[in-house]
């Protein structure tokens, strides 16, 4: 028994202390998470509260909560966003309830930024004259692509609309937005998403084909891939990133003392395409965690890449895909421990429910996050 325990704290990165006993052995550090989508929070506080016991059961200790949806908040009253309509008929101040309830249960809660930069969603923007709150506002600061296109189109769910992120005064409203959730709920951290560029396509809006040219003197025009314009123009979005999130990270930790700053982000090989250099904003302190979306069968490289960037004392937070099953998922969860991962992050909620009982099996003994000691 005594050898089996002591196999299990090395493959969660814990090692036990000279002199320890079962009995006494020190806790398990791993972070072991899950996103809480919109639609698990339209269920009201009976089924969230159950839903809160059997992911606290299977040995989960961090929930990402929704907050910002279809270019919209999940909670009432807020300065920047209305509230999502899917919300309107919950209590007023479920979130505010839901927080405590998770603390309540030993866990941690973070405020989840599902939209990051989109501000706006519809099914079909030819019959929705609509871009959003923001946007209907500030129509300069909407993200245009190479072929002046001002939404981007998914076969599956429709069109988005995107905040310019190089934009200043797009940069500011989610800094105000990410600040009134950490003054309004007493969440433990913020975890980002969407923290980068539509497409590798964009943004060739007004403001950044001026600013591209004073910073390098190259008029931003689409060319080809590999070209001098186009290796400068990748370069100059995830400046850009980097600058933003660093300047966003001083300020709430300024504000915000002791609250976690972590982040979803794209896998290694969207990295150019979405201008997200994300591995400089962990290397640079910016960030706690960060969980990057591995969300294939295979992602033995994607893993090998980030180890070698990041290095791998950093708290990388793996995220993986409960829609895979099991067969998938309890393999990646093996191989991750085994390669000396902080932390695993599923997504999402409704999809993990199902895997719960087998999830509880991997996730014994229970665990402390790195984040929160």
């Amino acid at each position: 028994m005594r050898l089996l325990c002591t196999s299990i704290l090395l493959i969660a990165g814990c090692a036990p202390r000279a002199g320890w006993t079962p009995a006494q052995a020190p806790p398990v550090v791993e972070s072991r998470g899950v996103w809480l989508d919109k639609g698990e929070l339209i269920e009201g506080p009976g089924a969230l509260a159950a839903r809160l016991d059997r992911l606290r059961d299977a040995g989960f200790n961090t929930i990402y909560i929704a907050m910002q949806v279809r270019g919209c908040v999940t909670y009432p009253g807020s300065r920047i966003l209305p509230q999502w309509d899917g919300m309107k008929d919950q209590r007023p101040d479920l979130i505010a309830w839901l927080v405590e309830q998770i603390h309540h249960r030993g866990m941690k809660a973070e405020a989840w930024t599902e939209f990051g930069f989109y501000t706006y969603h519809t099914p079909n923007a030819g019959k929705d004259l609509s871009r959003g709150a923001v946007l209907d506002a500030h129509p300069e600061l909407v993200a245009v692509d190479a072929n002046g296109n001002t939404f981007l189109h998914n076969e599956q769910w429709g069109d988005f609309y995107s905040l310019c992120p190089s934009h200043p005064r797009s940069q500011a409203v989610l800094r105000d937005l990410y600040a009134e959730m950490l003054e309004r709920f007493a969440f433990d951290g913020l975890n980002l998403d969407r923290i980068r560029y539509p497409s590798g396509d964009y943004c060739y809006c007004p403001y950044c084909r001026e600013q591209f040219h004073k910073d390098t003197g190259l008029v931003l025009e689409k060319s080809d891939d590999g070209s001098p314009g186009q290796t400068a123009f990748m370069r100059w979005r995830k400046e850009n990133l980097v600058r933003f999130v660093g300047e966003l990270s001083g300020e709430l930790r300024r504000r915000f003392p002791g609250r976690r700053i972590t982040s979803a982000v794209v896998p290694p090989d969207m990295i150019d395409e979405k201008g997200q250099d994300w591995p400089a904003w962990v290397e640079r302190g910016y960030l706690d965690a960060a969980m990057p979306m591995l969300y294939a069968k295979d992602i033995r490289e994607s893993v090998r890449f980030i180890r070698e960037r990041v290095g791998p004392r950093a708290n990388i937070f793996y995220g993986l895909d409960a829609g895979q099953g099991m067969a998938v998922l309890g393999p990646q969860i093996d191989d991750l421990r085994a390669a000396g991962a902080r932390g695993i992050t599923i997504w999402y909620s409704k999809s993990v429910d199902p895997l719960l009982p087998e999830l509880k099996a991997k996730f014994q003994p229970p665990a402390v996050s790195p984040l929160y000691p």
